[in-house]
């Protein structure tokens, strides 16, 4: 039957051409221009780095919110020997080593009540359950750290990821990170902050 195996080679030419067509077009719609970070790009604009400062250590978002390229000097520094006294195996796992609790494990996860998070290093006052709120993260988490240059804002390219570190602006140690799923009403922001690199301080 000459007709109909015509017909079918006709037919599998033009599903052929087709298909090359449609691959053709999914590789130019789905190409990302190189050097182009969109997970940045998709944060909260306070948090989206826009100019480099070359030469300075430094990565500006906006003047009002810095954002590191590499972690700032620390006011105050300890020794490997001190921080091992003083801190837990855990505490010096998440602040010095900047691990990570597990979801739902952490101590201040549905701490309430007035008062204050200092660092579990250095004392130095990070946040207050004024700005803490309910994220359903497993993690305490706030909206704003308790004054200005408390905590600073580190870019962190870890585990093949894009994300914002932060930390204590005194010692330096790691408390976890910043995301822009936070409170519209509010900053917009969520700190995302392990509990072990925190204590709890109610107001008196």
């Amino acid at each position: 039957k000459p007709s109909n195996k015509r017909n079918w080679m006709f037919y599998q030419g033009r599903f052929g051409i087709f298909v090359v067509f449609f691959l053709n077009t999914l590789r130019r719609t789905s190409t990302i221009k190189p050097h182009t970070n969109y997970s940045i790009q998709r944060r909260h604009r306070s948090l989206y780095i826009n100019t480099l400062k070359m030469g300075n250590n430094e990565m500006k978002s906006t003047p009002e919110d810095d954002i590191y390229k590499t972690a700032p000097n620390p006011e105050v520094t300890f020794t490997k020997e001190d921080l091992k006294s003083k801190l837990t195996e855990e505490e010096y796992r998440i602040t010095q080593e900047k691990g990570t609790e597990r979801a739902y494990t952490g101590k201040y996860v549905n701490v309430s009540g007035d008062g204050s998070f200092t660092c579990v290093v250095c004392d130095n006052v990070l946040f207050k359950t004024d700005k803490k709120f309910e994220s359903g993260s497993g993690w305490p988490s706030f909206t704003d750290v308790s004054e200005k240059g408390s905590v600073v804002k580190i870019e962190d390219r870890s585990h093949g990821m894009v994300r914002i570190e932060a930390a204590c602006a005194k010692c330096g140690s790691h408390l976890g990170h910043v995301f822009d799923d936070g409170p519209k009403d509010d900053t917009g922001l969520r700190y995302c902050i392990n509990s072990a690199s925190l204590k709890f301080q109610p107001k008196e």
